[in-house]
């Protein structure tokens, strides 16, 4: 299940029935996934090695804005995987946080903590060889992650993070040393987030800080939030085609 559900649906990624065409995407939307496409390429290539190794195992979006391209690297992986006979990555959605109360970021730790014990998500990753993917939209403070972060500190279960941006803030190292990570990302910038970030008519989720789990942003039958999102999901698979393609085949 999408929202919070430890696999996405097989038709998030590979089927390509009866979703309208890429170009029923506005031209500005159409710019986005370009966008997209190019900074998850250049994560691509930081992180190819691992990912023929078959280091991930299970990847984390960071809800809502790190979901289509937790989407995308969830598309592209399991390519790999299957190519050499293995399992699809496990992939879950957590909402991210901007919690700044030290009593609400331990709630929202201890909530994540009870639903990664609870799924067993230690049993899908060897610690000796495999990390966890955690995949975001934006960095900067890389508070948003924190609560994450905890937990599978806790639960010693190795990650490493990519960002399709990070913020120029403070010093990479850091961040990286505040995160426990090496941070993969597909760009710097001095001031602004991806196209991607608050689009959630194109997720088709959206999120508050204090809750485990992304809500849909549809509330009643709506003919044009279907037909976008339903796009939206044939131009990231077709984006992970074109990672498989440009990198593994």
């Amino acid at each position: 299940m999408l929202n919070g559900g430890v696999s996405i649906p097989e038709s998030a990624i590979d089927s390509k029935e009866d979703s309208p065409q890429i170009d029923e995407l506005p031209l500005s939307s159409e710019k986005l996934f370009c966008q997209l496409e190019d900074l998850s390429d250049e994560i691509v290539q930081q992180i190819k090695q691992e990912i023929e190794q078959h280091q991930f195992p299970v990847i984390i979006g960071d809800d809502a804005s790190g979901r289509l391209p937790a989407i995308i690297f969830h598309g592209l992986i399991s390519r790999v995987n299957l190519r050499d006979g293995l399992e699809k990555p496990k992939t879950l959605f957590l909402a991210g946080s901007r919690l700044t109360n030290v009593a609400e970021t331990k709630e929202k730790t201890d909530l994540i903590e009870r639903y990664l014990s609870k799924i067993e998500i230690s049993k899908s990753v060897d610690s000796k060889k495999e990390k966890i993917l955690i995949v975001t939209d934006t960095i900067e403070t890389g508070k948003s992650l924190l609560p994450l972060i905890l937990t599978l500190g806790k639960l010693k279960i190795p990650y490493e993070i990519v960002t399709l941006s990070r913020i120029e803030r403070y010093p990479k190292g850091m961040l990286e040393a505040n995160l426990g990570s090496r941070i993969v990302e597909g760009e710097v910038e001095r001031e602004y987030a991806p196209m991607i970030y608050g689009r959630n008519d194109l997720s088709g989720v959206n999120k508050e800080d204090a809750n485990l789990f992304a809500q849909s942003t549809r509330q009643t039958p709506d003919q044009n939030y279907d037909k976008s999102v339903r796009a939206s999901r044939e131009r990231i698979a077709s984006i992970a085609d074109n990672l498989y393609e440009r990198h593994f085949s």
